[in-house]
C-alpha cells in the first residue's frame, strides 16, 4: 500500500519506535493507553493485510486492457513480464517470451499488474 510499510511482530517495541528516527518513516501507528499515557503499538492481523491485498490488487487489474505490458504478481508466472493478447472473464492471455520459452498463459487478472518498462533498460532507439 502507497505510504505504509507493514513489519511483522514480536521484536520488542523499542525496535519498532526506532524506525521513528528513520528518515523514511513518519510514525509507528500507536496509541495512548492507562492512565499515565504510554504509547501502545497498534498491530493489524495479516489475515486483515491480505483482505486489502487483494482488493488493491482487483483494483489494479481491473485498468488491465489487451495489449498491456503486464507483470505477474502470484503463481506458475511470477515474477514474468508479457503481454496481454486478450481478456475474457477474470482471466487475461499473457504471451510469455524468453529464450527458451514462448507461451501464452491463461493467468487470472488478479496476479497481474501493468509493467511500465524501466527507460534505461532499452536505451534511447531500443538496443542494449
Amino acid at each position: 500500500m502507497d505510504e505504509y510499510a507493514f513489519v511483522a511482530s514480536g521484536l520488542p517495541e523499542t525496535s519498532y519506535y526506532a524506525l521513528e528516527d528513520r528518515p523514511y518513516v513518519a510514525s509507528v501507528v500507536s496509541v495512548r493507553t492507562g492512565p499515565h499515557k504510554i504509547r501502545t503499538l497498534s498491530t493489524i492481523p495479516n489475515s486483515k493485510i491480505e483482505e486489502w491485498r487483494s482488493q488493491l490488487r482487483a483494483k489494479v487489474s481491473a485498468d488491465i486492457r489487451a495489449a498491456d505490458r503486464v507483470r505477474v504478481r502470484e503463481g506458475k508466472y511470477k515474477t514474468l513480464v508479457g503481454d496481454v493478447t486478450g481478456i475474457e472473464q477474470d482471466s487475461a492471455f499473457v504471451r510469455i517470451h524468453l529464450r527458451s520459452l514462448k507461451i501464452i498463459a491463461d493467468i487470472p487478472l488478479v496476479f497481474l499488474e501493468v509493467y511500465d518498462e524501466p527507460e534505461d533498460v532499452a536505451g534511447e532507439n531500443g538496443n542494449l
